[in-house]
């Protein structure tokens, strides 16, 4: 629920469900041939978030977005503060 709260406020349109997640056949398979795109953030609309696919195309920073913190905290693996994210200013 807090990763399509962030969504939502951040495209300003409360119909959203979720953040959309690449799909593996966007860009194949890794040196293994294990499909691990999916499991990123569409890069097309979260392109500077520490956790869209392509990581190199991201300036290094040790702050973490809303939206991955709030998959954190959805996770239920994680107790995540919001008030300590990212602003990101260039989805």
């Amino acid at each position: 629920p807090t990763v399509a709260q962030v969504v939502r406020n951040q495209f300003d349109c409360q119909k959203l469900v979720g953040g959309e997640l690449e799909s593996p056949f966007s860009y194949g398979e890794d040196a293994e041939g294990r499909e691990c795109i999916g499991g990123h953030w569409s890069r097309r609309l979260f392109a500077t978030d520490i956790m869209n696919p392509n990581v190199a195309s991201v300036e290094f920073t040790q702050n973490i977005s809303p939206l991955t913190l709030a998959l954190m905290a959805d996770s239920g693996w994680y107790q995540v503060d919001l008030a300590h994210a990212a602003f990101v200013s260039t989805w």
